[in-house]
């Protein structure tokens, strides 16, 4: 890499900034908030930011994750409940206030520009910093499968302290060090102690239950979301309804980055469509039926649209593009590891894969509701009802959208039918505050068609890469002795961060984007792997993380590529070289990618020990063998 005078600028603001955050943090952030911060109100005693308790006898649990049938609210529920001793049946769940102690540690470690791979001083440190920050830079979000390994240590803490608290609590309502009564009854429920926690000293955190003594975690226990969900109670963004809502329809620009300057409407405005306005991307009409103002958008409305970048974009020159690339272009990252030998008798295996750009299209269409009044002065409240993915990334863009401060910004989150990382978008945000600043005092319901849906998602990449394994076949069995891989992709981090919070893009893939091909380490010590993988920014299509990872497309290649390996041996069918075996990682553990074979390295060894074995722990290698 060529080293400039700039970049040792940047780099030393970067790591000067880095320094002066770990300094600041440089004792363990408390990650258990006040006992009033978790919305206490009359009725209810706080034992932490993360769980209360009623008068009713009722353990509620802060959960800061959003729900989008994959279940977080039980798993973290459990995790308090495990270490408070309390019954299953007591246990409900509640959103917490948006707060440092909320935000997701995890997943800024995730997005650090280091390979799963990597290991050593640098890797720690970086970790040690992004997790003393998080409080500070992190976010209140939900993605690439962070939320139990972040809630891990916290949230079960959070239930030995307020086991803790209800034991002191109840021996001072038995006046005394007896918690038992002589007939082995109970001195209180925990309702009862509602009143005898309030000036309760705090004190450090006690031990955590060792696994031998789980209860609840790793059982199969009731959902808690499913009851409201078969009874029609829970709330889904489009479910949100208020007095005088009105309902917008859109229609985005026609090409990937282009806009809306001007609109004519064809014979005025048809009954139930009441005004017409310029949003980001494109345009919105707004009307007490969704359906009217959508058949309007189509059929009643001629719009001035400003092209995008690329407005002769098409797939067979982004193909070429891609092509170009690979065949000659210069990679953005190269990553190399292990030592090459030349086996004495090799096999090489070549194969070229092609992934398209796939659409989220989650069950629930794309929809946000806003809602803009404007108090003495003329300062904007805005209050927002939406499913979404990060509740701060919401809150900081309607603000910017209303020209608000964000603690003017109130963001309620609903059930998700489906995020797969889409919701983490802001767009629907910009659009339905827009709508409602042409409103004021009214609420806006922003939806979607399926069309528009499809035709501006922001999708997982289109990658195009070559990978060549060289097998040494001279044991009888095949034993991976060097493996190359050169892929073109785009970034959906760096143009994240440059989309939304404004940071430039740097053109260079995240981290994980050219390690290993299998994910895991070679199979033989004297294996060697080379990776490259270029950004370059190759197009102007919005990139988003899809599902799992951002390279989530390198599953089926490594797949395929490790059959074809299992096919030069006869005997050695159902032990590929690509599949390692190694140690499962406890839950809760540093990072655990979501690609294939990171997949099986979750799993035992007892579920391994064949790749057609029924039995699959790990959510992620089900989904693969399933699409087998």
């Amino acid at each position: 890499m060529k080293f400039t005078r700039r970049k040792a600028i940047i780099g030393g603001i970067v790591g000067g900034g880095l320094l002066g955050v770990g300094f600041w943090f440089a004792y363990e952030r408390d990650r258990l908030g006040g006992r009033n911060l978790f919305n206490v109100k009359p009725g209810e005693a706080g034992l932490s930011g993360w769980v209360k308790i009623t008068r009713d006898d009722r353990v509620i649990v802060a959960v800061p994750r959003a729900e989008m049938g994959q279940g977080v609210q039980t798993a973290l529920a459990m995790l308090v409940a495990e270490e408070m001793d309390a019954r299953w049946d007591q246990v409900t769940v509640e959103d917490p206030p948006e707060d440092g102690v909320y935000r997701n540690v995890d997943i800024l470690i995730d997005g650090l520009p280091l390979s799963p791979e990597e290991t050593g001083t640098i890797v720690d440190v970086a970790h040690w910093l992004a997790t003393k920050a998080a409080g500070v830079l992190g976010a209140v979000a939900t993605g690439g499968s962070t939320a139990v390994r972040d809630a891990w240590l916290p949230m079960r803490t959070a239930g030995a302290v307020a086991r803790d608290l209800l034991l002191r609590a109840a021996s001072r309502k038995a006046g005394g060090a007896i918690l038992l009564r002589k007939d082995a009854s109970r001195v209180a429920t925990f309702g009862e102690l509602v009143d005898q926690i309030g000036d309760l000293a705090s004190r450090p955190p006690p031990p955590l239950k060792p696994a031998s003594e789980f209860r609840l975690i790793g059982k199969s226990l009731p959902r808690l979301d499913v009851p409201a969900k078969v009874t029609g109670a829970a709330v889904f963004g489009v479910d949100v309804r208020m007095p005088g809502m009105i309902y917008a329809a859109v229609r985005n620009a026609p090409t990937f980055g282009g806009s809306a300057y001007g609109f004519k409407v064809q014979g005025g405005l048809p009954g139930g469509v009441e005004k017409v306005v310029i949003v980001p991307g494109g345009i919105a009409a707004l009307g007490t039926s969704w359906w009217r103002a959508n058949r309007f958008l189509m059929d009643g409305l001629e719009v001035d649209w400003t092209a995008g970048p690329e407005p002769g974009l098409d797939s067979a020159g982004l193909w070429q593009r891609y092509a170009d690339l690979l065949a000659t272009g210069e990679p953005a990252l190269v990553r190399t590891a292990g030592a090459e030998s030349r086996p004495a008798e090799p096999r090489i295996l070549e194969a070229t894969y092609r992934a398209p750009y796939l659409a989220h299209t989650p069950m629930e269409p794309m929809n946000c509701t806003a809602r803009v009044t404007r108090r003495d002065g003329g300062a904007a409240a805005v209050e927002i009802w939406m499913p979404n993915q990060s509740l701060t990334m919401m809150r900081y863009i309607a603000a910017r959208t209303a020209g608000t401060d964000q603690a003017d910004v109130t963001v309620h989150t609903t059930f998700l039918g489906g995020g797969f990382g889409r919701r983490a978008e802001v767009d629907l945000v910009r659009q339905a505050v827009t709508c409602a600043l042409a409103v004021p005092g009214r609420p806006v319901q922003v939806l979607w068609s399926r069309e528009e849906d499809i035709r501006h998602d922001y999708y997982r990449p289109m990658a195009l890469a070559r990978w060549r394994a060289e097998l040494d076949l001279s044991g009888g069995s095949p034993k991976l002795a060097g493996v190359s891989k050169r892929q073109v992709a785009q970034s959906p981090a760096d143009q994240f961060a440059a989309r939304v919070i404004g940071l430039p893009a740097q053109g260079k893939p995240e981290g994980n984007a050219p390690s290993r091909p299998t994910g895991s380490r070679p199979s033989s010590p004297r294996a060697a792997s080379r990776s490259a993988s270029g950004d370059r920014s190759v197009t102007r299509i919005p990139p988003s993380s899809t599902r799992a990872s951002s390279t989530s497309w390198r599953s089926p290649c490594a797949r395929t590529l490790s059959r074809s390996a299992e096919s030069c041996s006869p005997a050695s069918r159902g032990t590929s070289p690509f599949w390692r075996r190694r140690p499962a990682r406890p839950v809760g553990a540093s990072r655990c990618r979501r690609d294939w074979a990171a997949a099986l390295r979750c799993a035992p060894r007892s579920a391994r020990s064949s790749p057609r074995s029924p039995r699959w722990p790990c959510p992620t290698a089900r989904r693969y063998r399933s699409s087998a």
